[in-house]
């Protein structure tokens, strides 16, 4: 696929501060970087709906992943918005949306499904070898999700959303009467399951993940409306995942599903539920709920330490700045052609 003209100078294509997939009205795809003041720094097509975008900041490469069932993976070389590669899943394995790179930012983790085997399986691909495929270790459940890695570690965390899907019967849950969603910490040396975390609900898909040290948010997509009152987010100080009860009885209202997790300073989590228009805050240690911010079709959400500030976009094409201590929207910038898609990520 074809790079789009390059949208700035290399000199601000290094400033890079945000990264996400987008789609315009027309129907086409992109991922897009943008600056600290929000300006586009690059805008590359996709050739599908792309979902995560994650940035390797020492080769200034972009890399975006195709929507769950996913069949590719985009690496751009920002500064000359060049697409480097593009790599297919190999037979019997669909790519889950996410990944994340290792502490030195050369091998690449990606979540995979073993559609024949109804397993999740981390892929990892050798940014150094061209991106090639140079192992792959279980993930330890099913409908393996979001992956992150443990600050300053090379422990991986993966959201076993516990959901087996095939690409034979597309869209459809074949196991939700028998689902064991999980959260698994993996070796990403060996691959050797490290611990294993639950909550009692099976029902309650291990989804969406942030993290900061060795703490976890966690975003959950209820597949039953059967407890109309069941928590959607939850939290591991790294021991035990628990619940976050303070987002139960707002559960019915977002429609039993979070969409997108940051994770801010002394346990603050930022959870963001699209189909309730809501950017939900709750105090992870205390387990209260501490704010909410109405945004129509809200999307993806991160996290700046250094200005302790978060970044949320929407489908309607806004993104904008919260500040962490107040909880209030700061001066966004408006997008007209693009609907940001669910996940967004520092450069």
């Amino acid at each position: 696929m074809t790079a789009m003209p390059l949208m700035a100078s290399c000199a601000r294509v290094r400033q890079t501060l945000l990264t996400s997939a987008a789609m315009d009205h027309q129907g086409h795809h992109y991922m897009v970087g943008l600056d600290e003041q929000l300006q586009p720094t690059f805008k590359t097509g996709l050739p599908q709906r792309g979902h995560s975008v994650i940035f390797n900041k020492h080769k200034q490469q972009a890399v975006a992943f195709a929507r769950r069932p996913g069949r590719y993976i985009q690496v751009l070389d920002v500064l000359s918005n060049q697409v480097l590669h593009e790599i297919a899943p190999q037979r019997n394995r669909l790519f889950f949306g996410h990944g994340v790179f290792c502490e030195q930012e050369r091998l690449l983790y990606v979540t995979e499904n073993d559609f024949e085997n109804a397993q999740g399986v981390i892929g990892v691909y050798d940014s150094a070898r061209q991106y090639q495929k140079v192992n792959e270790f279980y993930a330890h459940g099913t409908g393996s999700h979001e992956i992150q890695r443990l600050t300053g570690s090379n422990t991986l965390v993966v959201a076993n959303g516990g959901i087996h899907t095939h690409p034979g019967f597309p869209r459809q849950k074949l196991n939700l009467d028998t689902m064991q969603p999980n959260l698994s910490f993996i070796d990403g040396s060996d691959g050797k399951l490290l611990k294993q975390q639950t909550l009692a609900d099976q029902q309650a898909s291990i989804r969406h993940l942030a993290v900061n040290g060795s703490r976890v948010a966690v975003g959950l997509q209820h597949q039953s409306h059967s407890s109309q009152h069941t928590p959607i987010c939850a939290y591991s100080d790294g021991e035990t995942l628990r619940w976050q009860r303070a987002s139960g009885e707002l559960a019915p209202q977002l429609r039993h599903y979070i969409a997108s997790v940051a994770m801010g300073r002394h346990g603050l989590l930022a959870f963001t539920a699209p189909r309730g228009n809501r950017v939900l805050f709750i105090d992870g240690q205390r387990d209260v709920l501490l704010g909410q911010l109405a945004l129509r079709d809200v999307a993806g959400i991160c996290y700046r330490e250094e200005q302790n500030r978060f970044y949320v976009s929407t489908g309607t094409g806004a993104i904008f700045p919260i500040d962490a201590s107040t909880l209030s929207l700061g001066a966004g910038r408006q997008f007209d052609d693009l609907k940001w898609d669910n996940h967004m990520a520092l450069a």
